[in-house]
């Protein structure tokens, strides 16, 4: 199982290691690397902070979709979902304790130097 879309190719001659992998890709979309968790919900914008419920879901409905019995599994993005792709490394491997190899990959990620 392969989450993200770097390296992301259907057909083996662009990427021979990954092209057969399921796939699945997240939109990121919370502009807080899912870590936010809060119930307020800002009466102005509408926005709601909740990323990381939105990472939980997501993983909870490909465990019980089959990614808990995955041999190879991989959380990678590229640019600023690149962040959340090593905030979240650790937690991943720990959802997949029966699975072999877990890796994560955080291609060209954007880092602000603050």
């Amino acid at each position: 199982m392969f989450i993200g879309r770097s390296m992301v190719h259907k057909y083996p001659r662009y990427m021979q290691d990954f092209y057969n992998w399921n796939k699945v890709f997240v939109r990121y979309c919370d502009g807080g690397a899912f870590t936010g968790d809060i119930e307020y919900v800002d009466p102005v914008t509408n926005l709601h902070f909740r990323g990381a419920r939105t990472f939980e879901a997501v993983m909870d409905d490909l465990l019980a979709k089959g990614l808990k019995n995955a041999k190879n599994a991989m959380l990678a993005e590229t640019s600023t979902g690149g962040y959340p792709a090593m905030l979240y490394c650790d937690h991943f491997h720990d959802l997949l304790p029966n699975t072999p190899r877990v890796k994560c990959l955080a291609d060209a990620a954007h880092f602000i130097h603050v």
